[in-house]
């Protein structure tokens, strides 16, 4: 009688022995970030991170730096490299996209190209023209469900838009309840951002939303945060905004 028992009294560690096992099978297996890069062997040289959850699922783009002097866009996309538990789904992430404006604290790729009114670029033109190219055909590859553009907007008094946190769009289309849902719980506390955001559509020709929504079809949001606000609000703004998107496409 005394063997039955023993083998049953094994079980439990069995079981945890295989449930281990499949887990670090399942770590060893699942696809690791690759970086695709762009604009190789000159100064604007920058890279597509690649995250892969191993399970079907959205794409979704985010792009940080397209303005290097908006910090928080970028480093925010930064943060999102070191995303490992994604449980469907591709995450891919450009960031910084003007890598020496970034490093400089500069707006433009070059004095007066600003690169945000550049897309869909020409690769047979300037610096700026050849980046904005080279990302947009990144972006027509990978054919995402959803494109998202990190900015800052500028204080108040400065004589440009002040748009605050917000979200701004060129068409809702297909992602209108997406929208509904961020401003929503960025109003009511559900969303953890440091103030409500605010909706607007239209953006400028030449931007990266309006171009691939318009010539691509698919779907961008500028995500807007505050420059009134410290940088590391202004990163946690932006990161709640990505983080739940994500969580509505199921991607965590």
């Amino acid at each position: 009688m005394s063997g039955p028992k023993k083998k049953g009294r094994y079980r439990p560690v069995l079981l945890f022995f295989f449930v281990l096992c499949g887990v670090c099978l399942f770590t060893v297996l699942r696809p690791g970030p690759k970086t695709e890069f762009i604009m190789e062997h000159t100064p604007l040289e920058t890279g597509f991170t690649i995250l892969e959850s191993g399970s079907p699922g959205k794409t979704v783009l985010v792009v940080g730096g397209v303005h290097g002097d908006e910090t928080s866009g970028w480093m925010a996309a930064d943060q999102l490299k070191k995303r490992r538990n994604l449980k469907s789904g591709t995450l891919i992430i450009l960031s910084p996209a003007n890598a020496p404006g970034s490093k400089n604290g500069e707006r433009n790729v070059e004095q007066y190209r600003d690169l945000n009114r550049s897309f869909p670029g020409d690769k047979n033109r300037d610096l700026t023209d050849r980046l904005a190219a080279s990302i947009f055909l990144k972006i027509r590859e990978y054919s995402p469900d959803l494109v998202i553009d990190l900015h800052e907007a500028y204080r108040e008094g400065t004589g440009r838009d002040f748009l605050g946190n917000s979200l701004i769009i060129t068409d809702s289309g297909t992602i209108d309840q997406l929208i509904f849902d961020l401003i929503v719980e960025s109003q009511d506390g559900t969303l953890k951002t440091s103030a409500p955001f605010s909706c607007y559509n239209g953006t400028p020709a030449g931007s990266l939303n309006r171009t691939v929504t318009e010539t691509l079809g698919i779907p961008a949001v500028t995500v807007e945060v505050s420059q009134e606000e410290p940088l590391e609000t202004r990163i946690r703004n932006q990161l709640a905004i990505v983080n739940r998107i994500l969580s509505y496409y199921s991607m965590e």
